[in-house]
């Protein structure tokens, strides 16, 4: 359309987040799935911010920290039921 010639998503570089390894040790069986989902965002923390800060409300909007799909992460650590379901919404295992 615009005649580039590269596909312009492949020219944004990949930002990791800084530990992408969720080690589900410490967690009870039926915990460690939800603790890798409010691992990789929780929005309880947006929640909080807003809460105290009502006034900062279109500087909080417009910078949200960077979440990462949950493929930008590996669990370890966890048991059988849980791997299997991560695996399912797309993070990785060790």
């Amino acid at each position: 359309f615009f005649e580039l010639r590269k596909d312009p998503i492949k020219l944004l570089p990949i930002i990791e987040p800084e530990t992408s390894i969720i080690d589900l040790s410490q967690y009870k069986n039926d915990e460690q799935l939800t603790k890798a989902l409010l691992y990789s965002y929780d929005p309880l923390e947006d929640s909080t911010q807003l809460k105290k800060n009502p006034h900062k409300f279109y500087y909080l909007r417009s910078h949200y920290p960077l979440r990462r799909e949950y493929k930008a992460y590996t669990i370890v650590h966890a048991d059988h039921k849980t791997v299997t379901l991560a695996k399912e919404l797309g993070f990785n295992n060790k």
